[in-house]
């Protein structure tokens, strides 16, 4: 997964400056059917990732916690540690081409965004679901 821009800065200013830097109480994974950007906040647009919506999506939550993702080899990455299982599409949602971690159930700030290994595209009564260890954050 890339970091935000948002991300980037608050690691560094934490780091480096003077600047605390406070994780997020609540985390939500998001399905993109376009591209997004490190300026991408959580309201996507067009130009910065397009959000699945309608058709019963909603966004799911996993929020930081030793249960919810797990560093497996200590090398520099998490993964999700929990299914992550989205409601049953009621209408096509088309292809998913993206994934992304945000701070909100809707809007909110981009944590980190990654292109799928394999689009899937979403019909009415598909189901897509994450399993454990499916979403990989690393600093590489």
């Amino acid at each position: 997964m890339s970091f935000s821009n948002t991300t980037e800065e608050n690691i560094l200013n934490g780091l480096f400056r003077s600047a605390a830097f406070s994780k997020p109480s609540e985390l939500w994974i998001a399905l993109l059917t376009a591209t997004p950007d490190e300026a991408s906040t959580g309201n996507f647009t067009t130009s910065t990732g397009t959000e699945v919506s309608g058709g019963s999506y909603a966004r799911q939550q996993l929020d930081p916690s030793d249960s919810n993702w797990t560093d497996p080899d200590g090398v520099g990455y998490v993964r999700n540690n929990a299914k992550i299982s989205f409601p049953k599409a009621t209408a096509d949602w088309g292809t998913i081409t993206h994934a992304a971690i945000c701070t909100a159930s809707t809007n909110g700030n981009v944590i980190a965004y990654a292109e799928l290994t394999s689009s899937k595209t979403i019909e009415t009564n598909d189901v897509l679901e994450f399993d454990i260890n499916a979403l990989q954050v690393s600093l590489d």
